[in-house]
């Protein structure tokens, strides 16, 4: 390729990147929002330049300076109509969640189209290198197809997200008690059915592998498969408190759960009144994540009476926010009949009712967990 290409690849380049910068900084909504459809298309297109891209620069005969241009061309243009369509959505009533959303799939897609430009024109890249190229441009384009295109999707996916760390913290902690429960009853039946002579042998068998016992822990800590201590075990008390705390977090993921239903009764064309109230719902969500990820570890022993009221009583207190503020779907323009109005209400009333029953569940485990916390405190057991 002549230097004249690889100035058209370079500006090709620097084009697409000045495209997801606007989309960034884009705030005018003088113009229509695009159709799903319209962004569909131009992703199928791109897909069809990086195709072109991949097949022309990887023949044993390169394209001419002419076709190697007009190609750059019309890639440069397919993907600055793409960002130019996210720019759309975004100005057209796009909130905080969207608009990040939108940006990272474009920043994505822009970064994979530059590394292929660049690779086959500037660096020449042929066969397998290419093909690469090609894929992962390919591989950004199919997420684009995937991409939410309005509030509602994207709000939705990121509590989505929050909501998975939430069910793993609880699901961790499910686990550990599983656990400590399968040990205690092995315990407890290997001392219902052990004879002393089999305690015997095993005491001679300790015995004997004590002896190289030393050998076996240097050996241990060289290959990296132990770091030298055991995880302290529940004690009776601890036991009953990380089962009572496991049940506040799973009442927290119930909880959240019904807010995700009441954001997918929200029309598709969400207002801007709607969507910052959403946009607030999901900052409040998005604190519940380390506060269920520090209440989980809280759980495991030595356990601190002082730290786990506290951030109980946190968790308690960010839920009571999301049944406060949790917008309600207001009556669609299309229900102009009464029975539809009426239809409607009852909709809202059902999920302001199913919010309701969720948030006393987790005050509920909440309130048993502090009487539990009350009971195992030092001020308690001294009186």
């Amino acid at each position: 390729m002549t230097d004249s290409v690889h100035k058209v690849a370079e500006e090709a380049c620097i084009t697409m990147q000045a495209a997801v910068a606007a989309l960034k900084d884009s705030c005018d909504a003088s113009c229509p929002a695009p159709s799903r459809q319209q962004v569909q298309a131009a992703v199928q297109q791109l897909r069809m330049e990086v195709a072109k891209t991949g097949l022309m620069f990887n023949q044993k005969t390169p394209p001419t300076d002419e076709e190697a241009t007009a190609l750059l061309r019309g890639f440069e243009q397919t993907v600055s109509m793409l960002c130019m369509l996210y720019t759309g959505l975004v100005a057209a009533g796009g909130g905080p969640t969207l608009r990040a959303s939108l940006h990272t799939t474009a920043t994505a897609v822009v970064e994979a189209c530059a590394s292929l430009i660049r690779g086959a024109v500037i660096g020449e890249a042929r066969d397998a290198q290419l093909m690469l190229l090609s894929g992962f441009s390919l591989e950004m384009l199919e997420a684009a197809g995937k991409a939410p295109l309005d509030n509602r999707t994207a709000i939705g996916r990121a509590i989505t997200h929050v909501l998975k760390q939430l069910a793993d913290a609880q699901h961790e902690l499910a686990e550990t008690l599983q656990a400590a429960a399968d040990a205690a009853a092995e315990a407890t039946a290997e001392a219902e059915t052990g004879s002393d002579a089999e305690r015997q042998i095993q005491g001679g068998v300790a015995a004997v592998a004590g002896e190289g016992q030393e050998e076996e822990e240097e050996q241990g800590d060289s290959d990296g498969s132990g770091f030298g201590f055991e995880e302290a075990a529940f004690s009776t008390e601890e036991l009953v408190v990380a089962k009572v705390t496991h049940g506040l977090l799973a009442a927290v993921v119930a909880h959240v759960k019904e807010v995700v239903k009441q954001l997918l009764t929200m029309r598709e064309g969400m207002t801007e009144e709607e969507v910052g109230g959403w946009e607030s719902m999901l900052y409040h969500i998005k604190t519940l994540a380390p506060l269920c990820d520090d209440l989980s570890a809280a759980a495991y022993p030595p356990q601190e009476v002082e730290e786990l009221a506290c951030v109980a009583e946190a968790l308690a207190t960010s839920c009571e926010l999301l049944l406060e503020e949790c917008p309600l779907p207001a009556p669609s323009p299309s229900a102009s009949t009464a029975a539809g109005c009426k239809q409607q209400e009852a909709s809202a009333a059902d999920g302001s009712a199913a919010l309701t029953k969720s948030m006393h569940a987790v005050q509920l485990a909440h309130q048993v967990l502090a009487q539990q916390l009350s009971a195992c405190s030092p001020e308690h057991a001294a009186d």
